[in-house]
């Protein structure tokens, strides 16, 4: 039994190498043209500063509670009558 080919085989087979042509005409524009490397400069700034931001936030989320852990102390100590001493 021999395998025969089919016309839709050859339609498929033809619409995807014209495909392939397509995508690679974009890709090559894009690596040419300079628009597509600002743009890829752009999301990497953005990464970077996305990085910064999220290594930024553990410690000032700490920060921030043992301000607020400060003033209840002081809230609870001035309520029971006696003072509040901050370092």
């Amino acid at each position: 039994m021999g395998s025969k080919l089919k016309t839709s085989d050859l339609k498929t087979r033809t619409g995807n190498s014209e495909r392939i042509k397509q995508v690679k005409t974009a890709l090559t524009r894009l690596w040419k043209e300079e628009e597509g490397q600002d743009l890829l400069e752009y999301a990497l700034l953005l990464v970077l500063i996305v990085l910064t931001a999220v290594a930024a936030i553990d410690p000032l989320g700490r920060t921030i509670a043992s301000v607020f852990k400060s003033a209840n102390s002081c809230t609870e100590s001035a309520v029971r009558g006696g003072g509040c001493t901050t370092t």
